[in-house]
């Protein structure tokens, strides 16, 4: 410990007074180099309260949200598929035009190029042209013969199996119905579909 040199008032020798404020000085320091305690956190929840009735009303709104959805898309559906009918409906005639057109020029001009190596292939993607006319005269009909047999339903069902269901659906409710004739019709319709593509598909292979 350091101090201060002073003479003594009784015999008058050197005498070293001890220096309290060099201590004090290193006691604090020593002090500072000790750990500070670390005080607990208290987190305090400050987020107001929710008003349960404020829940309840954006659950009614959600709903209410959701019911205008679901009448607006069936109302968009009911308004399609009354068109849609129409529009089958308006374009059968001129379908079945077509598919007559279409099996002319198979007949009398595809098939006699298809004796030909070098006209081969124009005649198979001549026949290939003409099972998309007898399809499309086919798949028109058979949604029309549904609805008229056995009503918007099974069309429904039919549709929902990407649209190919509606053939099937066809030869049932003609079946069901008795009505042979133009199960038959179907059939052969479906026959021709199928053939011309078949049929043109080969003539490309032969082709090459």
């Amino acid at each position: 410990m350091s101090g201060m040199e002073n003479d003594c008032p009784t015999c008058g020798e050197k005498v070293i007074v001890p220096d309290f404020r060099a201590a004090d000085c290193l006691t604090a320091t020593a002090d500072l180099r000790e750990p500070i305690p670390v005080l607990p956190t208290v987190v305090v929840d400050e987020s107001p309260r929710r008003n349960p009735f404020v829940a309840i009303l954006k659950g009614i709104g959600a709903f209410a949200l959701w019911l205008i959805c679901v009448v607006v898309v069936l109302g968009i559906t009911g308004l399609a598929w009354t068109f849609g009918l129409q529009v089958c409906d308006t374009i059968y005639p001129w379908l079945v035009g077509l598919s007559g057109i279409a099996l002319v020029i198979g007949v009398f001009v595809f098939l006699p190029l298809a004796a030909f190596k070098k006209t081969r292939g124009f005649a198979g993607v001549g026949f290939f042209y003409v099972s998309l006319a007898f399809g499309a005269t086919l798949w028109v009909w058979s949604l029309l013969l549904t609805y008229a047999l056995w009503g918007g339903f099974a069309v429904l069902v039919g549709l929902v199996f990407l649209g190919v269901g509606i053939l099937p659906m066809a030869f049932l409710a003609t079946a069901f119905t008795g009505h042979w004739a133009l199960f038959f019709q179907l059939l052969l319709v479906a026959v021709a579909v199928y053939g011309s593509r078949v049929f043109g598909c080969f003539l490309l292979e032969k082709s090459e």
